[in-house]
């Protein structure tokens, strides 16, 4: 064994260095297990590192692995150490927080604006009724299912803090996920019409169902009552019924309906609470997954299997411009983390995207592993602690994170304790990765399945990489073309957001790309073949075509006043100079020598016949 002469002695003093030095250089913290002292944890390589110095003077370096099975954990128990895994955080016990919530909102039907201010409060929109078509109200009666939606119209972050922030002020339990709850609709939250569109029994019936759910009494007489509220649907009732009674009801909606269809074999047709109740009998016989777990695996099985297929085609027209030498070392690269650490292709922490430029591999918001078409140093670029080879980018911060670049993963390997601290650091620190929503499903399971990596590697044709300068400016050619002129309008739509990507799409002649990809072409080519100009009451033509600016001469103060081209002027310039470009080609530059055999040739030539 590895650590034979490492004594308690040893590992108390490797402790101690700990505390006073920190990690040692190509170290960082664990993922997934700590060593328990005197009330306190500590990373276990970074302590065994330290104890065997001290035992046997090996120099501080990562030459070892972790693990229940590994050398370092076994000397760590030998000598009455206790090893104890991270505690992870339970995703799914909301559950107990919508159970406390129900219970909180069966008692306010007499007072539904409490419920009002208090989404109010916790940082919720709240819409504005409408006591005739155009003329709004505020809204002073609200059901309990609305109640809930409106918690749920949010993305992941900002639906998780506002469920905290309502368990905070009520006293309820206080979830640390909010996995598997479908999303409401932001644009129909509401389970009722507006004020001038309503019969008058639309909240009467709502209460009646809410009380109902909680009692187990729905009958179909009611279930269709509540189907006939305009803004209800089949769709919208099963998923309120979910969040109010989790274990019981399962929510049939648009990613759900595949899975319970393909993978369970069970119909997610219905027409009345008996055929309801029918296939959440059918999925609990089929499946013995809590229906939460349940609604977060077939939203997973739906993404993933509607986006493969597209996904599939990205990462091969993207690795296709790479040789299979480099897509095998960067894949070398992959399994190494994987051998490092405890990823999984689920895990929120990490990304895998595809971009015009290669393959990234991302921990928390910061890319780890590049493989880039135009990368500086070398295509495989690596995030470290040390620049041991050349760096081609520094991160903000204080951490002294950089990434280095070569062509080789056989560079990278002597030298990969510092990747690895470094990853390390990255993935104890992430909360999520918010680029896992543009995850390419196709290269994450490329990395988890080596079978599926074989058949996509097998699929890639080396020509494809070499494609001639002629075929691409067919292809663009043939190209869709953008319109000439595009408005985006509206309040709050995305304006800016979309003039963005649209841009990018432009120059890229990618109607695809993603957001990411998109926003770095968009910074790179402003001021250059992008202008983004915003429109204020002071802006004159003179500012968007061409006008007089006055100026004073510097040596005798002198007024002038200086021609400057505007916006358009200079696109317009722009435009008119590749066209003139293009139209007249530089003449080739050729060799001296050619240029000069070219010249005397003729002279020669003649010579000899005259």
């Amino acid at each position: 064994m590895l650590f034979d002469q490492v004594t308690a002695q040893h590992i108390l003093q490797g402790i101690k260095d700990f505390k006073e030095k920190g990690y040692p250089d190509g170290f960082g913290p664990s993922s997934t297990y700590d060593v328990h002292h005197e009330g306190k944890l500590y990373p276990p390589k970074a302590i065994m590192a330290y104890a065997n110095y001290h035992a046997t003077g090996r120099a501080l370096e990562n030459y070892f692995k972790g693990g229940p099975n590994e050398d370092c954990f076994k000397a760590l128990k030998r000598n009455g150490f206790e090893i104890v895994a991270k505690q992870k955080k339970d995703l799914y016990n909301w559950t107990q927080t919508h159970l406390e919530l129900a219970s909180y909102s069966k008692d306010k039907r007499s007072n539904t604006s409490e419920l009002i201010e208090l989404l109010k409060e916790s940082g919720v929109n709240v819409m504005q009724d409408q006591s005739q078509p155009e003329i709004s109200i505020p809204l002073e009666e609200m059901d309990p299912f609305t109640f809930i939606c409106h918690i749920y119209k949010y993305g992941e972050k900002k639906r998780l803090d506002i469920i905290q922030k309502i368990a905070k002020k009520l006293g309820l339990f206080i979830p640390d996920g909010e996995r598997g709850i479908p999303s409401a609709n932001a644009q129909k939250v509401w389970m009722f019409p507006y004020q001038h569109e309503r019969v008058g029994n639309e909240f009467d019936i709502l209460w009646e169902l809410f009380e109902a759910t909680i009692n187990d009494t729905i009958t179909d007489d009611l279930f269709q009552r509540a189907l006939n509220i305009r803004n209800v649907g089949k769709t919208k009732l099963t998923e309120v019924l979910f969040y109010v009674l989790r274990f019981d009801y399962f929510p049939l909606n648009g990613p759900s309906r595949p899975f319970i269809k393909e993978e369970l074999s069970v119909s997610p047709d219905f027409n009345s609470y008996e055929e309801y109740i029918a296939i959440n009998k059918a999925i609990k016989s089929k499946s013995d997954i809590p229906f939460p777990q349940l609604s977060y695996k077939s939203w997973n099985y739906t993404i993933n299997r509607s986006d493969i297929s597209k996904d599939e085609q990205d990462l091969l027209k993207i690795a296709a411009k790479f040789s299979k030498n480099e897509l095998t070392d960067y894949f070398y690269g992959l399994d190494q983390f994987l051998t490092d650490f405890d990823f999984s292709i689920d895990d929120e922490k990490i990304a895998f995207n595809v971009r015009p430029e290669g393959l990234r591999f991302i921990v928390g918001q910061r890319a780890v592993l590049d493989l880039d078409l135009h990368g500086d140093n070398g295509k495989i670029q690596v995030i470290s602690d040390k620049d041991f080879l050349p760096i081609t980018h520094k991160y903000k911060g204080n951490d002294g994170a950089i990434m280095v670049g070569s062509n080789s993963y056989d560079d990278l390997k002597p030298h990969w304790e510092h990747v690895s601290s470094q990853v390390g650091k990255e993935y104890t620190s992430a909360i999520k990765s918010s680029y896992k929503r543009f995850q390419n499903h196709a290269f994450a399971k490329a990395v988890f399945d080596k079978e599926y990596r074989k058949q996509i590697l097998n699929r890639i044709d080396d020509s494809i990489a070499r494609e001639s300068d002629s075929n691409y400016n067919k292809t663009l050619t043939t190209m869709t073309k953008s319109p000439l002129n595009q408005i985006f309008y509206g309040r709050g739509t995305g304006k800016t957001y979309h003039t963005i990507l649209e841009a990018a799409k432009i120059i890229t002649h990618n109607e695809s790309i993603e957001v990411i990809d998109g926003t770095e072409v968009f910074n790179r080519e402003l001021g250059k073949r992008i202008e983004f100009i915003t429109f204020h009451q002071n802006y004159s033509y003179e500012d968007f075509i061409q006008g007089l600016r006055p100026d004073t001469e510097l040596n005798t103060g002198e007024l002038t006043f200086q021609k400057k081209n505007g916006v358009f002027k200079r696109i317009a310039d722009k435009a008119l100079k590749n066209l003139q470009d293009s139209e007249n080609p530089a003449a080739a530059k050729k060799e001296f020598e050619a240029v000069f055999s070219e010249f005397i040739k003729p002279l020669v030539e003649g010579e000899r016949r005259y």
